[in-house]
């Protein structure tokens, strides 16, 4: 018997104090069989057969033998309410626990460790004999302490709850151990009124698990293979396993918090669904970044997304929703690691704030062929690094570009048609953190790829540069050149429009005005003269596209050209 928990008090003691709780004794059978039960086998230290009071402790004595592997079975054959059940040191630590309930048997437990090991590790199963269903209810909580121990060579505690099980907490829950082997299990139901803390040990929620407080994970795994729920969710030194017919629902999770606390690099696996109604935030501590595994048809939904350096791939078949309600959270998504949407996967991210940014990225997002990606609501989808499409983007948005670096500017790869009837190319140096650059956004289009966007938009404050880079073959078409009626944005001296890769019918727009007039002179491709650019309609393609227009020797050279050939012509003629 653990003595911090449970005195064993003489007879003597008995008969001259009643101020404390007494101690009632409940052996167990060898098998189911010959089980022993509540009604007729709890006895005193006398062998008087007792039905204890709220106030009372049972001491669980096993097989009362020094037998370290055997199993001990005992039945709660109907409704029974007393102080605790506790594992005795003097032969109940040696010998499994097996605790049968009848159909609609309830067991109510007063102390904060109603149920408790003792010094020894062995294994505790609740379950309901014969099916149906039963209670286990805690009225003040309940701290379980697994054990670790020498009396079972090779052994670890254990501790699971049966199906048909039902176990009611009306305060806070707490499993921990010393043991990193130790196993709580809850394959029925467990509903917890507060917060539930899980410490060390490997914990199976295969069952349904509610809790109405936080559920915090520190130093264990935990294998989520039905339903979870839980108000806000921590996960530190951990790993957090959602199988593929699982449901973990939250309000918030956090994975590795930035706390001294934070030893080592937390998992989180998803193959089945993750549902959370606010942030998910996967933080890190100093060089300690968390892990992220999604598995092919996993499904994620949040409202907010922020990474601060952890890779994510979204496997095949697998979806993420991002649905921002609120105009006051800040962005919807918030990438710091490699983001990489594979073939049959999808990303939304949506949000109905006007005010606020879709979302910035930090590192690098790409979008695979046959991946799916869509932005839509947000001022602006920042560009703090580099996005590369190698599929079709659906976005309802403006492009910022910016700097998350010293080096880099914020980049767009475009290798696949792409057509975004709304969507400006914002350029400003207020997006890039008063990073040093000479470039302050570009976009490269690959070979034989045909894009169509709203159009670029300087900022109005601070002259910028923008880079467009044409790959072979490629057409970009803008609505039109240089967006005006976007507040803060228009065209002013100093902008710089880099091109490379120009080529006649490379580069068009749709609508001609005095802004496409004017960006002429802040235009810089490499052999050509700014001067010499020009706008020209073409019927054939409803497009004004940009050309250069040759010098008047070039045209002489040109008509002298055509005339020799007409010569020709006629003399073979």
């Amino acid at each position: 018997m653990r003595t911090s928990c449970l005195v064993i008090i003489s007879a003597a003691a008995f008969a001259t104090s009643s101020a404390f709780a007494t101690d009632y004794l409940l052996s167990g059978g060898t098998n189911e069989e010959n089980a022993t039960k509540f009604s007729s086998d709890i006895k005193n230290s006398s062998g008087d057969v007792v039905t204890p009071t709220d106030s009372d402790g049972v001491l669980w004595k096993g097989l009362n033998s020094g037998v370290a592997t055997a199993p001990a079975y005992t039945v709660v054959d109907g409704k029974y309410s007393f102080k605790s059940f506790m594992v005795s040191d003097d032969g109940g630590s040696y010998t499994d626990l097996n605790m049968l309930f009848e159909d609609g048997a309830a067991l109510t437990l007063s102390s904060g460790d109603g149920i408790g090991f003792s010094a020894y590790p062995l294994a505790m199963d609740f379950s309901v004999k014969n099916g149906g269903n039963a209670a286990i209810n805690f009225t003040n909580g309940w701290t379980l302490t697994a054990p670790v121990g020498t009396g079972r060579s090779g052994s670890t505690a254990s501790i699971k709850i049966g199906r048909g099980i039902t176990v009611t907490s009306s305060e806070a829950v707490t499993v921990k151990s010393d043991d990193a082997n130790t196993v709580f299990t809850v394959d029925g139901v467990m509903n917890v009124t507060g917060a539930s803390y899980f410490t060390n040990g490997i914990n199976n929620f295969n069952g349904t698990y509610t809790t109405s407080g936080n559920a915090a994970f520190n130093g264990t795994v935990a294998n989520i293979g039905g339903n979870f729920s839980a108000n806000e969710t921590t996960v530190q030194n951990s790993t957090l396993n959602i199988g593929k017919d699982a449901v973990y629902t939250t309000s918030r999770l956090e994975l590795t918090p930035d706390n001294g606390d934070a030893t080592t690099a937390s998992n989180l696996v998803i193959n089945g669904t993750l549902n959370i109604n606010g942030y998910f935030y996967v933080s890190k501590h100093d060089s300690i970044t968390p892990k992220i595994t999604i598995g092919e048809g996993a499904s994620i939904n949040a409202q907010t997304f922020r990474s601060i350096a952890t890779p994510i791939t979204l496997a095949k078949d697998s979806t993420m929703v991002l649905y921002n309600h609120s105009s006051n959270v800040g962005e919807t998504f918030a990438n710091g690691g490699l983001f990489t949407i594979k073939n049959s996967a999808s990303l939304f991210i949506l949000t109905d704030s006007a005010t606020c940014a879709a979302g910035k990225n930090y590192e690098e997002i790409v979008l695979d062929k046959g991946g799916k990606l869509f932005i839509r609501g947000g001022k602006y989808f920042a560009l703090g690094n580099a996005m590369t499409l190698n599929d079709a983007l659906d976005i309802d948005t403006h492009l910022a570009f910016g700097k998350n670096t010293d080096t880099d500017a914020g980049s767009l790869v475009v290798n696949a048609d792409n057509t975004w009837e709304k969507t400006a190319f914002l350029v400003s140096k207020s997006h890039n953190d008063n990073k040093p650059s000479s470039s302050y956004g570009k976009i490269t289009i690959g070979d034989n790829v045909s894009l169509t966007a709203r159009g670029i938009a300087f900022a109005t404050g601070e002259a910028a540069q923008f880079e467009i880079n044409l790959g072979n073959g490629s057409v970009l078409t803008f609505d039109e050149f240089i967006v005006a009626d976007i507040a803060g944005y228009g065209l002013v001296g100093g902008n710089t429009i880099v091109i490379s890769g120009f080529a006649e019918k490379s580069l068009a727009i749709n609508k001609h005005n005095s802004l496409a007039d004017d960006a002429l002179a802040y235009m810089q491709i490499s052999g050509v003269d700014s001067s010499k650019l020009s706008w020209t309609f073409d019927t054939a393609t409803n497009k004004y596209w940009l050309t250069v227009v040759p010098e008047p020797a070039e045209w002489a050279a040109i008509f002298g050209a055509l005339a020799l050939g007409f010569v020709i012509y006629r003399r073979r003629k």
